[in-house]
């Protein structure tokens, strides 16, 4: 124990090491020590004290070797199989038992990531499952049998101790206490669950950098044999498309090693604060990933249909027509009048369409559809394109008088759509006219 305690003392004064990691994936390890039992025959846990000059550590040495085979997962964890076979048992009221152990487990490690990785003592926990064997190695007589042989499940929880002494090799302290699903195996049935067992194994252990396999002939290699990332995004060059990803973008990577963009709204994962942005807000966001508002009108441009002017919900994020333009626009609905039967503005309409001239001036956001309508008097034919003729003739009259003709649509409906009855004069005067109707400049989605 003193000489043991010495080589972990000289490990740690020792300044840096190499460290089963990403580089050195898998370990090989083999291992000799001493194997205890607990359970009707007596507790041997930590039993060194007996006085016995036949005993190794003064109790009976049950012995075994064993055999693990580790692999890196990440900083925190590893993964390793450890299986093991030698003797176990012990001595009660003169009579011993004593049987064939073999176990098979798989483990799961936590290393303490806090512990700097150029240290060289590095403790870790595991704890695992598996199963366990058990043989009787004397094979007397049944009357005589103090074993029953058999497997069961094994439920494992231990530390370890590891002592890295060079690149490739490493000095290991195994504790394993296993606890096994049976209570016959020492043939006393005293309780339930009480044949326990405990492993101390020390042995050495070899990391093998060889992690790579089947590297196509293409990929430029590293020292270990394994593809080169420049980028440090885990996608190879030879596979990556996009080989200078930002540091902060590793990890949000699709397979091509290009940063993501889960809801495709052309900012990358990294860089998006509004992430989950809707498939209709997509073209419509700043650098950061968010739904621009370009108006400020508390309304997202992608649901703004004028983006480009302040508005209200009610009206789609487009202004609110004034109260007194409305007034004017039903004013001219019979206050411009034609010629009989022609598409000549009379002088007494000039007023109004002036008025109209004003509003398009002040109010720059608008735009103006002009709808002509006539009554059913004469050929319908006649009324479509008389009906389009005194559109064109109001929307010529705005141009004229600096409307830009952008900014109107004119189109004739005929007698299709009359607001009254046809057959009084009153009606009839009631369904010749001319329809104003804003509307905004929208944005146009592809």
């Amino acid at each position: 124990m003193k000489k043991l305690l010495s080589l972990i003392g000289v490990c740690a004064a020792c300044a840096s090491v190499y460290a089963q990691s990403y580089d050195y994936p898998w370990a090989i390890g083999l291992y000799g020590g001493r194997t205890e039992y607990n359970g009707e025959w007596g507790n041997r846990f930590f039993d060194f004290g007996r006085n016995s000059s036949d005993h190794l550590f003064g109790a009976k040495f049950y012995g075994h070797g064993a055999l693990t085979v580790d692999r890196y997962l990440n900083r925190n964890f590893d993964v390793f199989l450890m299986g093991s076979y030698g003797y176990w048992g012990s001595e009660y009221e003169n009579q011993e038992f004593e049987a064939g152990l073999a176990n098979a487990n798989l483990n799961l490690k936590y290393k303490f990531p806090f512990i700097p990785a150029k240290y060289r003592i590095h403790p870790y926990v595991f704890v695992g499952a598996g199963a366990r064997g058990i043989f009787d190695i004397d094979k007397p007589s049944k009357e005589t049998s103090h074993v029953k042989e058999g497997f069961d499940p094994l439920v494992q929880g231990g530390i370890g101790i590891e002592c890295r002494l060079t690149e490739h090799w490493s000095l290991r302290y195994i504790g394993a206490y296993g606890y096994g699903f049976s209570d016959k195996h020492d043939t006393k049935e005293c309780g339930d669950f009480s044949d326990q067992q405990l492993l101390h194994s020390l042995g050495i252990v070899c990391r093998f950098p060889f992690k790579c396999p089947g590297t196509p002939k293409e990929a430029k290699v590293d020292s270990t044999g394994c593809p080169i990332d420049s980028d440090g995004d885990g996608v190879a060059d030879y596979l990556d498309q996009c080989p200078d990803t930002p540091a902060e973008a590793r990890g949000h990577v699709d397979e091509k090693g290009c940063p993501l963009d889960s809801d495709g709204d052309g900012v990358a994962d990294y860089l998006d604060q509004c992430p989950g942005t809707p498939a209709a807000a997509r073209g419509y966001v700043d650098e950061k990933g968010c739904p621009l508002d370009s108006d400020g009108d508390g309304i997202a441009d992608y649901e703004d249909a004028c983006p480009k002017v302040a508005g209200i919900a009610a009206n789609n994020g487009c202004p609110e027509v004034k109260a007194e333009v409305l007034k004017v626009f039903k004013k001219a609905l019979n206050g411009i009048q034609f010629e009989s039967g022609k598409a000549k503005i009379k002088k007494n309409s000039y007023g109004i369409l002036d008025q109209i001239v004003t509003i398009m001036k002040e109010n720059p956001e608008y735009n103006l559809s002009i709808k002509g309508h006539t009554d059913n008097s004469g050929k319908a034919d006649k009324n479509q394109v008389l009906s389009e003729d005194r559109a064109n003739a109001v929307k010529d009259y705005l141009t004229q008088h600096g409307v830009e003709g952008s900014r109107m649509t004119a189109q004739g409906f005929g007698q299709d759509q009359p607001v009254a009855n046809n057959k009084t004069a009153a009606g009839r005067a009631l369904n010749r006219r001319v329809e104003f109707e804003v509307n905004f400049s929208k944005v146009v989605r592809e």
